[in-house]
């Protein structure tokens, strides 16, 4: 929480409203609805003087925007950073006269006093600056340590994002990039001030890079120079650690077996009505429906793939956050992501087999076909090399996906979350990928 004093009328509400239009009509990636005009809802004071803030809160349409204003005298100096187009709004007067108004997210200055603000301490910052915007923030980075996120259009997604980072944090959950402070006013939900994670690389990019590794060296996959196995164990490891903290904050339910079986069957006829009258896929279902143990729901991520997770030098985080291809899934809707935990594995698992197919795919035709040749011109068989390529893949996965699931079932707890027979396990587990595989597969509607 800030500690801001609420303005009363040091810059009029009309021209406040001018000013966020100035900022709608500006930000990349928005369309103003026409004839909307803003209506001011909430203003605080958050830096007194020149160089000064003012936050604003401003209805316009149906839609809820949070403009972050700087204000300075004419003709002094703004450092702007590099490539901003013109971040000016327009002018304002208040009791310390006429200001030039702008957006203060661009200015370091400005960013800096606001994040002091935010963070409600003095920061000892050397250089700053600011991301691509995303479609409902924008973040400032200083000196590659801490970032300052602003949400510029309010929304409920974005409340149960900063809700539930704070919620997994008092729940002991320390694989998110760790949080300084959280800005709220009132019923607003404005931003938050959290860590930036040093030299973070995907998981995907890491698995990846095992993958070529294997494929360029052959042989067994634990004897690749890049073996992931103690990565992906890692991860799982994690992925309990995420559950059990979502199960203290939201709790369990029983699970639906028979809901989940109609969900993924129906995913399957949307998506692949080739698969609905296969043998194996329908034995899946059948058994998954026929469970002789309960099975549990919580709170799950939703989406738990390679892409939304990052290594650094002090382990695994999760990289999510609240707009476009890195939301939290679950922040998407009030009743969240209810599912078996093991519909997170199940994710997991897939994207395993994804990152394998694809480093295959991107591999050639030449890929492990050292020694293979055509019987009569000397000439490298594509087909076997593409078979020999294929056969190392399959074998890293299958080392990977028994490597996440050993770590996920390591640690203490997740037993009492996940069911406890061996045959369950495999059947909700193998359920949950078919449905993952055939969303996957299915092009976007529209």
């Amino acid at each position: 929480m800030v500690g801001t004093v609420t303005a009363t009328g040091a810059v009029d509400r009309s021209t406040l409203a001018r000013l966020v239009g100035a900022y709608t009509a500006r930000r990349p990636g928005w369309q103003r609805a026409p004839g909307a005009a803003p209506v001011v809802l909430d203003v605080a004071d958050l830096v007194a003087g020149r160089p000064g803030v003012i936050d604003v809160v401003a209805a316009v349409g149906d839609a809820q925007v949070h403009v972050v204003l700087g204000l300075r005298a004419p003709g002094d100096e703004a450092r702007f950073f590099p490539g901003m187009a013109d971040p000016v709004l327009g002018l304002c007067e208040d009791a310390h006269g006429l200001a030039v108004a702008f957006d203060a997210t661009a200015d370091e200055q400005t960013s800096t006093a606001l994040l002091e603000a935010v963070a409600g301490m003095p920061s000892s910052v050397s250089w700053a600056h600011r991301l691509q915007p995303a479609s409902t923030s924008v973040t400032v980075a200083f000196d590659d340590r801490i970032g300052l996120t602003v949400l510029d259009r309010l929304t409920e997604r974005g409340a149960r994002w900063m809700t539930l980072l704070q919620s997994l944090d008092d729940a002991g959950f320390n694989h998110l990039p760790g949080p300084v402070a959280f800005w709220r006013r009132g019923p607003y939900h404005l931003g938050m001030v959290r860590e930036i994670l040093p030299a973070a690389t995907s998981g995907w990019a890491m698995a990846l890079g095992s993958l070529r590794d294997l494929l360029a060296s052959g042989g067994a996959p634990e004897h690749a120079g890049g073996d992931f196995a103690g990565e992906a164990e890692r991860l799982g490891t994690m992925a309990a650690r995420l559950h059990l903290a979502l199960e203290r904050v939201y709790g369990r339910r029983p699970g639906n077996v028979a809901a989940w079986s109609a969900s993924v069957a129906s995913a399957v006829r949307a998506g692949a009505p080739h698969l609905a009258e296969r043998d194996d896929v329908r034995r899946v279902l059948d058994d998954l429906v026929t469970l002789p143990v309960p099975c549990l729901a919580i709170e799950t991520h939703g989406d738990l793939h390679l892409g939304r997770v990052a290594r650094t030098d002090q382990g695994w985080y999760l990289v999510d956050g609240p707009d476009g291809d890195h939301a939290w899934p679950g922040t998407g809707a009030p009743a969240g992501t209810f599912r078996s935990p093991l519909a997170d594995v199940a994710d997991m698992l897939w994207s395993l087999g994804h990152v394998a197919a694809v480093a295959v795919a991107e591999s050639g035709p030449s890929a492990g076909s050292e020694g293979a040749v055509g019987a009569d011109a000397g000439v490298p068989d594509a087909t076997s090399a593409r078979r020999t390529a294929r056969q190392l893949a399959d074998a890293w996965e299958r080392r990977n996906r028994r490597a996440f699931i050993g770590g996920y079932l390591a640690v203490p707890g997740i037993g009492g979350l996940v069911p406890p027979v061996r045959h369950a396990l495999r059947t909700v587990t193998a359920a949950f990928e078919l449905e993952q595989s055939v969303r996957r597969a299915r092009p976007p509607a529209g």
